[in-house]
């Protein structure tokens, strides 16, 4: 029973990343097709959000994959 809470959990995280990585790609080709192109700027606090967004992605797709 504890299992399957932590296995929606883990897919509700899951989901939850993409959609952050989703919004970075599209503000990132919102930036670059910009007229005229716009500096694309992510602070120290947005990098390390989007790095652990990013590894927590990655590592899902490794870890239920097998």
């Amino acid at each position: 029973m504890l299992l399957d809470y932590l296995k929606y959990l883990t897919l509700f995280i899951m989901v939850s990343s993409s959609v952050g990585i989703l919004s970075l790609i599209v503000n990132f080709f919102m930036s670059v097709f910009s007229n005229p192109p716009k500096k694309f700027v992510l602070t120290d606090r947005e990098r390390n959000f989007y790095g652990l967004l990013i590894s927590y992605f990655f590592t899902y797709i490794i870890a239920y994959s097998i």
